[in-house]
C-alpha cells in the first residue's frame, strides 16, 4: 500500500479535466453534467488557474424541488432558475489543490483530513487535473 501512496498525484490525476470559466451559464454545466460520466467541475480563470469547483450535488440542490413530485412544470422553472445564474455563483471557491509532484499520500490526507470530494492538480498554480476518491479506488483496484 506504501507504494501506491507514493505515487505521484499527475500519475493518478484525471488529465486536464472538462472546466469551465467563472461567467459560464447554469444551463451549460447543467448539459455538460447531463453528457458526461463526471461529478466535479473546475472552474478556470483566464491564468488556467482553478478558482472553484461544482459537484454534481451543488448542481442538484439548484434544482426545483418539485421535480420530486413529477410537477410537469418543474423542469422549465428550473431551467429559468439556472439560465439566471452563473458559475461563479454557485461554485466551491478556493478549491483544494495539490501540486503534480506531490505524493499520493498528500491527497489522501486532504481527503481523511477535509471530507473533500475531489482535490485539484496544479502546475505553478496552473490547473492540470483532478482526482476524485474514484480515480484511488481505481489505482486500488487496478494494483
Amino acid at each position: 500500500m506504501s507504494n501506491l501512496l507514493d505515487k505521484k498525484a499527475a500519475e493518478v490525476m484525471t488529465k486536464d479535466p472538462v472546466s469551465v470559466p467563472p461567467v459560464t451559464n447554469m444551463i451549460e454545466v447543467k448539459e455538460i453534467f447531463r453528457k458526461n460520466n463526471f461529478h466535479h467541475l473546475p472552474i478556470i480563470n483566464e491564468e488556467n488557474v482553478c478558482v472553484g469547483v461544482i459537484s454534481k450535488t451543488d448542481y442538484y440542490h439548484l434544482l426545483d424541488k418539485f421535480s420530486k413530485f413529477s410537477d410537469p412544470n418543474s423542469d422549465f422553472r428550473s431551467d429559468k432558475f439556472l439560465s439566471s445564474l452563473l458559475a461563479r455563483e454557485v461554485m466551491t471557491p478556493h478549491p483544494a489543490h495539490v501540486e503534480s509532484s506531490e505524493p499520493l499520500e498528500e491527497v489522501v490526507n486532504l481527503f481523511l483530513a477535509n471530507r473533500y470530494h475531489s482535490v485539484v492538480v496544479t502546475e505553478h498554480g496552473r490547473c492540470v487535473g483532478i482526482i476524485t476518491p474514484y480515480d484511488i479506488l481505481m489505482l486500488l483496484k487496478s494494483s
